[in-house]
């Protein structure tokens, strides 16, 4: 298991937990997207399930590369399923980032709860 990412074989989902993180510069996004790529590499066409609590993306520039990260994932993955985002700022930058890349198939897919994110994953496979 990685620092924020793992396969659940169970679930059949790569499950990422960021919460807490500070996303204040595009090393901080690496970090996280170098780990997702790895598993993605091995688990290819997966779901990718992601708590959000508590994280904060507070500078457009960093948001703008989380964008750029997202869609290289999406190559590999069936989608990204995002939840317990409670930062305003945080969902406003990853709305906007899922507008500019939606023809790359990103989504700005923000739910409440991990049960409603995994509903939508267990409705589309």
């Amino acid at each position: 298991m990685g620092r924020y990412s793992r396969y659940d074989s169970e679930l059949d989902v790569i499950e990422t937990d960021v919460t807490g993180v500070r996303a204040s510069s595009t090393e901080v996004i690496d970090s996280i997207f170098d780990e997702l790529e790895e598993i993605a590499r091995s688990k290819p066409n997966r779901w990718v399930l992601a708590c959000w609590k508590d994280t904060k993306i507070d500078d457009a520039k960093v948001a703008s590369y989380y964008g750029e990260r997202t869609t290289k994932l999406l190559s590999r993955v069936r989608g990204v399923v995002r939840y317990a985002a409670n930062d305003s700022l945080t969902k406003v930058h990853v709305r906007a980032q899922a507008v500019k890349h939606r023809n790359e198939g990103m989504r700005s897919n923000l739910f409440d709860s991990r049960e409603e994110a995994l509903a939508v994953i267990r409705g589309r496979k």
